[in-house]
């Protein structure tokens, strides 16, 4: 069983595999790390939690396919980034991740959260990070786990 799944979630994804699979590496579209999800894991594994991170963009994956992995892996907490782009997606996936049997504690945090922190309440979830988030997080996991 995984302690943390951190997630960035699927934007734009009919798009994205449509150029991925035309032109491999070319367009619009680049797969660099996600930084804050680095950093937030970086944190929590100097923590002594076990992390996994989950960077839907880049390897091409979708909802049904994250909800596998949270299904394989039994995370005790799920950190998903939100942005603008992605809010729609994530409401979604939430909502999915919710219907899972004993599902695991979803946090959010990013840009979004932190323009909207009612976000967190919008999506019937208990907790949300405004601003920079690994400290708190650690803290927050320290608490739950």
């Amino acid at each position: 069983m995984l302690d943390v799944l951190l997630i960035n979630p699927p934007y734009s994804f009919t798009d994205l595999v449509t150029l991925k699979k035309k032109k491999p590496g070319r367009g619009f579209y680049l797969n660099y790390p996600h930084l804050g999800l680095g950093y937030l894991a970086a944190a929590t594994r100097q923590a002594g939690f076990q992390v996994k991170i989950l960077d839907a963009p880049a390897d091409l994956l979708t909802q049904k396919d994250i909800i596998s992995i949270i299904k394989k892996t039994k995370p005790k907490v799920i950190g998903i980034t939100v942005t603008t782009q992605t809010s729609q997606g994530v409401y979604h996936l939430v909502k999915r991740i919710k219907k899972i049997s004993s599902p695991p504690e979803v946090v959010i945090g990013g840009p979004h959260v932190s323009a909207l922190p009612q976000s967190v309440s919008w999506l019937k979830l208990k907790y949300g990070f405004i601003g920079e988030g690994k400290i708190g997080f650690v803290k927050l996991l320290k608490y739950l786990l």
